[in-house]
């Protein structure tokens, strides 16, 4: 009798747990975020990193979108540490990733959303991360974007890519 309640209350956890991880909002399934795939293509002599922005383009004013972002290590170089940054006007709503608000940027007009540092990020090693932004009307009647910033040390590499995006 013991056993089959522990095993009751085995199978009532299991199901239980994975609703509260769903529910979280550091963490979200897979498939709901934009898949993207490695960067690819000819990148010059000079680049070390390879960034990939996948997501929707045309966006409607005061509604939140996901996006997904690939960091690719191109060179042959491990790179000592590497720090993913998104800037945009309003902060991320939520992420596939933990990540901490870095302040804002731009005499006060940006956010700045800082993921954990990776460590010895080594040839051919790839980081994804998908966020749920919110686009509001700002500045630009035509459209707005975001900035996707990475910054690498020993040695050193930076590469950003700016996203935009034109409302429909």
């Amino acid at each position: 009798m013991r056993f089959v309640a522990i095993a009751l209350g085995s199978v009532l956890l299991a199901a239980l747990v994975p609703a509260v991880v769903r529910g979280s909002s550091a963490s979200t399934p897979q498939a709901a975020w934009p898949r993207c795939p490695d960067p690819v293509g000819v990148f010059d002599g000079r680049a070390k990193l390879g960034l990939s922005v996948c997501g929707p383009t045309k966006v409607f004013r005061n509604v939140d979108y996901s996006y997904t972002v690939v960091l690719k290590n191109i060179k042959t170089t491990t790179f000592r540490t590497v720090r993913l940054s998104v800037i945009h006007y309003d902060p991320i709503r939520r992420a596939s990733r933990p990540y901490r608000h870095a302040g804002t940027w731009f005499d006060q007009l940006m956010s700045v959303a800082t993921f954990p540092t990776l460590t010895n990020f080594r040839p051919g090693d790839t980081f994804r991360v998908s966020f749920t932004l919110p686009f509001k009307q700002h500045n630009d009647p035509k459209g707005s974007n975001f900035v996707v910033e990475a910054k690498a040390s020993g040695p050193s590499a930076r590469t950003d890519r700016t996203y935009d995006v034109w409302w429909k």
